[in-house]
């Protein structure tokens, strides 16, 4: 169970710096991956929830242009 994965001290931390749920579900489901309490808490204070998935990329523009593909075709 995911609840149960994690130290008291990490649901401490995700409480008290995180408010929004979606936020808290993202860092208890990554901090089952072996993050120490300090690990989790520098990414807290990184925001890497505001930050995951958002690095600039041209996939799109240049992946699906080189073999053809539209971007429904890939995701299934």
């Amino acid at each position: 169970m995911l609840f149960t994965s994690v130290s008291f001290s990490h649901h401490f931390a995700i409480i008290t710096k995180i408010k929004a749920w979606d936020a808290r579900i993202f860092y208890l489901q990554s901090a089952v991956n072996f993050w120490s309490l300090a690990v989790l808490e520098h990414h807290i204070e990184n925001n890497l929830y505001g930050k995951e998935g958002k690095l600039p990329n041209n996939f799109s523009g240049t992946y699906l242009k080189v073999y053809g593909l539209g971007f429904k075709s890939i995701q299934g």
